[in-house]
C-alpha cells in the first residue's frame, strides 16, 4: 500500500505539531536553574514549579518566585527552530537563595520575612514579571503572528491535499477508460 505525498506531508507536518506542542508544555511548568559552583563551573537544571528547593552539590537551595526571570531556550530539536520562554532561577554557592534579576546579588531572607510575607502577592508578582518580560500586554502583534502563521500553513496544507485528491480522481477516471474521444 502507498501513501500519497499529500497525507505524507500532512504527517509529518502534524508530528512536528505535536512535538512543538509537547515541548513547550513539558517547559512550561518547570523552571530552569542554574548553580555557579566556586570554581566558576556551572551546573544546569529543571525543576517542577511544586518544589520548593533545588539540590545541587549536596546542598540544598530556596525557590523564590519574586527572582524568577525569563530565558529564550534554544536548546533541543524544537529551541534550536522556535526559542522558547522558561522561567530561570540563578543560584551561587555562596547563597541558598537565587540571584536577585535587579542587582544580581543574593539577599539572605530570614524566616520571620518569610513567614509575614503573603504567598498570593510573590505569585501575583511573579505572574506580572513573567507577563512584561514575554510582552503578554505589551506586544499583542506578536502573539497573534504565531497563530497567523499556523493559520497559513494549514490553508498551504489544505489546498496541496485538495489538489492531490482531484489529480488522483482524474488520473483513475482516465485509468478506468475515460471519455470516448472521437478522432
Amino acid at each position: 500500500m502507498h501513501m500519497s505525498s499529500g497525507t505524507f506531508f500532512l504527517l509529518v507536518f502534524g508530528a512536528l505539531l505535536f512535538l512543538v506542542w509537547w515541548q513547550v508544555n513539558s517547559l512550561g511548568s518547570k523552571i530552569f536553574c542554574t548553580f555557579r559552583r566556586k570554581d566558576r563551573g556551572k551546573i544546569e537544571r529543571f525543576v517542577s514549579l511544586k518544589e520548593g528547593v533545588v539540590n545541587f552539590d549536596g546542598g540544598q537551595y530556596e525557590i523564590d518566585p519574586r527572582k524568577i526571570t525569563i530565558l529564550k531556550y534554544t536548546r533541543g530539536l524544537i529551541g534550536m527552530f522556535i526559542p522558547i520562554p522558561v522561567r530561570c532561577l540563578d543560584f551561587t554557592w555562596s547563597s541558598r537563595v537565587p540571584e536577585s534579576p535587579d542587582d544580581f546579588t543574593s539577599t539572605w531572607d530570614t524566616p520571620d520575612a518569610r513567614a509575614m510575607a503573603d504567598s498570593r502577592s510573590d505569585w501575583r508578582g511573579m505572574n506580572a514579571g513573567i507577563d512584561t518580560q514575554t510582552g503578554k500586554k505589551t506586544n499583542l502583534f506578536g502573539n497573534w503572528m504565531i497563530w497567523v502563521g499556523i493559520a497559513v500553513v494549514l490553508v498551504i496544507v489544505y489546498f496541496v491535499y485538495k489538489d492531490h485528491v482531484a489529480i488522483t480522481s482524474v488520473q483513475k477516471y482516465l485509468e478506468a477508460g475515460g471519455a470516448n474521444i472521437p478522432k
